[in-house]
């Protein structure tokens, strides 16, 4: 996968770009709110954004390792994948 993580600036200008006002209201706290259910291991912290080709745009925790048990009946270790799930 093509991806480029953002700088500062476009931080705060990319993802309200793609999503409006939805983003810091409804979508982020979506994202956060699902990685603490599809982990235990998911206490907040630091997230990092990529834009991916086609102009799409994904985030991932700044950690190493999430355990994740997915109600599919998935469970196992994801690292950098875990944000593209959680997105």
């Amino acid at each position: 996968m093509n991806r480029e993580l953002l700088n500062d600036d476009d931080r705060i200008n990319f993802p309200p770009d793609l999503f409006g006002v939805h983003f810091p209201f409804r979508l982020e706290p979506t994202i956060y709110n699902t990685a603490g259910r599809l982990s235990a291991d998911y206490h907040g912290g630091y997230w990092l954004m990529y834009r991916i080709g086609a102009g799409g745009f994904y985030m991932a925790p700044d950690e190493n390792m999430f355990r994740v048990s997915c109600m599919n009946g998935f469970e196992g270790t994801l690292s950098d994948a875990f944000g593209i799930v959680v997105c």
